[in-house]
């Protein structure tokens, strides 16, 4: 299966592109937040966009579609418990400083494996996108 879908995800052309990380956001919600992340300002079109082709491909393959509506972000934390709850105000203060482009250039197919001490990713399939 990674073999095919990489070769698949090889097939994509979509030029490298800049995105404007801006704010700090909160999943699913401040009150409860499970995940804290890093908001898109500009380039969410472009992120968006590749994740349709990227979703298109997976599909093909058997995997489900997302029934969730895309919100490009960075991820920055997972929060396991929810006691303590983090400090949003501060957060959110903090947020409001954060205004820098990144520039999107490789396309990683990712896999996790979840120990006691955390996470441990490994790229399976790297590509990086045109100049």
């Amino acid at each position: 299966m990674i073999s095919r879908l990489s070769r698949d995800l090889e097939r994509i052309e979509f030029k490298r592109f800049l995105l404007k990380a801006k704010g700090i956001g909160f999943f699913p919600n401040h009150k409860r937040p499970r995940v804290i992340y890093i908001g898109v300002d500009e380039g969410k079109e472009k992120v968006s966009e590749l994740a349709q082709i990227i979703e298109g491909i997976t599909s093909k393959l058997g995997f489900p579609r997302e029934t969730r509506r895309f919100k490009p972000h960075i991820t920055i934390a997972r929060i396991k418990k929810p006691f303590p709850p983090p400090p949003v105000n501060i957060l959110t203060k903090f947020g409001e400083k954060i205004n820098e482009y990144v520039e999107i250039n490789q396309i990683k197919l990712k896999k996790s494996t979840l120990t006691p001490t955390g996470p441990i990713y490994e790229d399976l399939y790297v590509k990086d996108l045109k100049g």
